[in-house]
């Protein structure tokens, strides 16, 4: 009784600690995101058609023969993004002549260390359709609406989609060059992992950050708990579904073998910090057994690339260079403005420096007159949050240059003479009319031109040429006239 007389009071910790471990792990949120591609906002529910289970929300997929409705889609029955500029079908060989990575190779690793091979992945880790779609909301903020597939069922898996912001390529050499210099990535960039975890039959969803950890170096954080509520929802095909384009040899998915998630990248990063913009360039999609620091990486999609604006931005557009017109020259201005968490408040155009006069000194798109050599111009995009970012532009007016054309300006008949241009300008052309024609090229700094047989059947050689932005026209008259005296010759017995 005396190793019993405290049982009362373990036995409540005990019995917490045995439900703790057995409680299994609370699937995220599926739903509907609010974005629009699709019409009436992509259903994360585990399927790829578009008006099932519920009418009226859209998906990947729509068949309206099968699921009337007035949800839309952002693919075709065959697969083929509807617009390719922000939805992307990749497609991957599975089951035995694939590139994957070589063995060893860990997800946290600098990915200028890893290496690829042509092998079989595993079953539960090899994938042969990923999905992604990049949207909007009404309140500007971009959506990453991705999704994949497995092989098998069986087995605990995860599907990374990673968004980096400096390039990463496939080598010929059997490995991947990225041009992060934080660790092989930059920091900032994130990792979505669709998880199949419980053996494969539960779903999860992590986010990571890459960052800074406090050693001098970088890894991946997990930031899921950033995640708000009604911004990221995801879901795994609970039964056999359709899949009208195919994968894996078939036209349908097994329960737990397709993965879907839909994330506000724009509140996500916001939620980091609120004035920082953020430019993605690679899109990486791979697969691991398990979300453990180490980790293998099994599979893999060639990484591609794409250029993602995310969060307050400026644009004031690529420097310009335009041919002088006069005492001032007339630039176009096309500016542009991305809202972060808060709409944009104003927009303005300065000029830095030179002499410059702009239209219409709060509208993105406008015009400016300028009077100098050059004139840097900067456009300030200010947030109703405060948020600041601006952007320059440099205008540079050229100078025309001169035309001008070297050579004889008479000429006997039947006469072959060269003529030249100025030296260094981007392209040439010449012509001729009248009592001439061009012996060979007609496109370099020099030309040949063969004179009539007729005396008096002048000729005039035209030039156009171009120096970057301007061109220059001018022409040379030439006479051709038998100016030589002429030679008599008596035969010998005269």
């Amino acid at each position: 009784m005396k190793h019993l007389r405290h049982l009362d009071r373990w036995l409540p910790i005990v019995c917490l600690l045995l439900l703790t471990v057995a409680a299994p792990a609370v699937p995220p949120p599926n739903g509907v995101a609010p974005v629009d591609p699709p019409p009436y906002g992509f259903a994360i529910d585990g399927n790829l058609m578009a008006n099932t289970p519920a009418a009226n929300v859209g998906d990947w997929i729509s068949d309206t023969n099968a699921f009337p409705g007035s949800g839309g889609s952002v693919l075709t029955l065959a697969g083929v993004p509807i617009n390719a500029s922000r939805t992307f079908h990749l497609r991957d060989p599975y089951n035995g002549s694939d590139n994957v990575f070589k063995g060893g190779m860990k997800w946290r690793d600098n990915p200028n260390i890893w290496q690829w091979t042509t092998n079989k992945a595993s079953s539960k880790t090899d994938i042969n359709n990923a999905l992604l779609h990049l949207t909007t909301d009404t309140n500007g903020h971009t959506w990453a609406v991705v999704a994949a597939d497995r092989y098998s069922v069986s087995g605990d898996s995860y599907i990374d989609f990673e968004f980096l912001q400096s390039p990463l390529t496939l080598t010929a050499t059997n490995t991947f060059s990225s041009a992060g210099t934080n660790g092989g990535r930059t920091s900032g960039d994130l990792l979505f992992s669709l998880a199949f975890i419980g053996g494969g039959s539960t779903p999860d969803f992590l986010a990571y950050r890459w960052q800074t950890n406090g050693l001098g170096g970088f890894d991946y954080a997990d930031a899921t708990a950033m995640l708000s509520t009604g911004r990221f929802f995801m879901a795994v095909n609970s039964n056999t579904i359709s899949v009208p384009y195919g994968a894996f040899g078939v036209t349908t998915y097994a329960p737990n073998a397709f993965a879907e998630a839909a994330i506000d990248l724009t509140a996500l990063l916001g939620s980091f910090d609120q004035c920082a913009s953020f430019g993605f360039k690679t899109i990486m999609v791979k697969t691991k057994s398990s979300s453990s620091d180490t980790a293998t990486i099994e599979d893999f999609i060639t990484p591609f690339q794409y250029t993602l604006r995310i969060g307050p931005d400026a644009q004031a557009g690529p420097d310009q260079v335009r041919c002088a017109e006069g005492a001032e020259t007339t630039f176009p201005l096309n500016g542009a403005a991305g809202s972060g968490l808060s709409s944009v408040a104003s927009t303005t155009w300065s000029v830095l420096s030179g002499s410059a006069t702009v239209d219409d000194t709060n509208a993105l798109v406008t015009t400016v007159h300028v009077s100098s050599v050059s004139a840097t111009l900067r456009l300030t995009v200010v947030q109703v949050n405060g948020c600041t970012e601006t952007d320059d532009i440099v205008l540079a007016v050229q100078q025309p240059p001169v035309c001008s054309i070297a050579g004889v300006t008479n000429t006997c008949p039947r006469t072959t003479n060269t003529f030249s241009a100025p030296a260094g300008m981007t392209s040439y052309a010449w012509s001729v009319s009248g009592g001439g024609s061009i012996s060979g090229a007609a496109n370099q700094q020099t030309v040949k031109v063969v004179a009539s047989s007729t005396c008096g059947t002048n000729y005039t050689l035209a030039l156009n040429f171009i120096t970057n932005v301007c061109s220059a026209f001018c022409s040379q008259d030439v006479a051709v006239i038998d100016s030589g005296a002429p030679v008599l010759t008596c035969p010998p017995n005269r």
